[in-house]
């Protein structure tokens, strides 16, 4: 009588798991991070650095806590949009025809020159830095918005795109962003 060997033969195993991973990997989604879409400025190899006047300049500070702080003065972060709002629509030099500003001196001195600086510390929260940046471009989508509308009387989203460039070039988003350390906190008490 033949004995019959309990012997499995595994040198296919291997093979077919190598076909089920390939598959695996092919047919399988990555969720891909979700971050904030911000257009970088161009690059350039001039090596010149742009003088910034502090009139042009509008500082704003998250410490570790969330306390918001815009130019020296402790707000809110609901308050955030209205005076960025107001710092960059301003015809502080006359020579904006689509301004709203009165051209007071705590304000920019033209939408163009506009800069606002957002300076966090290291351990700020992350739902507190992202509402801020929300605020800004809040503003700006409004100023945007109200441009289109009394300009073309029409939604900005409703706009040709050469219409939209000349919306964009005339309220630019120009955002600085910086870490400070922990050792040069800034405080919001007196």
């Amino acid at each position: 009588m033949a004995r019959r060997s309990s012997s499995f033969n595994a040198g296919s195993t291997a093979d077919i798991a190598f076909l089920l991973l390939v598959f695996f990997i092919l047919v399988t989604t990555m969720q891909s991070e979700v971050g904030i879409f911000r257009k970088l400025p161009q690059w350039s190899d001039s090596g010149s650095v742009d003088i910034i006047s502090d009139r042009n300049l509008l500082d704003i500070y998250i410490n570790s806590q969330g306390d918001l702080m815009v130019e020296g003065d402790v707000i809110s972060i609901d308050e955030l949009g209205d005076r960025v709002k107001d710092f960059v629509d301003n015809n502080g030099d006359g020579t904006c025809s689509y301004c709203r500003g009165d051209g007071d001196a705590s304000s920019s001195v033209n939408p163009k020159k506009a800069v606002i600086s957002l300076s966090s510390n290291r351990s700020t929260s992350y739902a507190t830095y992202v509402s801020a940046q929300n605020e800004i471009a809040r503003a700006f989508r409004l100023l945007r918005e109200e441009m289109a509308r009394n300009e073309y009387g029409k939604a900005l989203a409703d706009l040709s795109a050469k219409q939209q460039d000349i919306i964009h070039h005339s309220y630019p988003m120009i955002l600085s962003e910086a870490q400070v350390e922990l050792g040069s906190q800034v405080t919001s008490e007196p």
